[in-house]
């Protein structure tokens, strides 16, 4: 993930509501690892509301995008989660080709 989730700020900003409302859904399809996805999708919530109260702000950008990345490269620990990463990074993606359009 830490060579691929996209860098440009503005991406990460608009593929988070997306990114959350996975693990969102994650947490509740695996009670088994309810606490870590759930904890993942509220550092996200925090970062969004962050946001909307006080604008981008691209160092707290970088820094929630470092921590996912640092969560999905401690997935050893949760081998059953890694697809979870997996998809909010294809989720990340999916936005990075949208904005910047078919050429992409």
């Amino acid at each position: 993930m830490r060579n691929r989730l996209p860098e440009e700020h503005h991406v990460f900003a608009a593929a988070l509501p997306d990114i959350r409302a996975h693990f969102e859904d994650a947490a509740k399809r695996s009670p088994d690892h309810f606490f870590v996805l759930n904890t993942i999708a509220e550092d996200l919530k925090q970062a969004e509301e962050r946001l909307a109260a006080n604008g981008p702000d691209s160092r707290y950008l970088e820094s929630i995008r470092v921590t996912l990345i640092h969560a999905a490269e401690g997935v050893h620990y949760y081998p059953m989660i890694a697809h979870e990463f997996e998809t909010a990074l294809d989720i990340a993606l999916h936005h990075q080709r949208r904005i910047k359009g078919p050429g992409f």
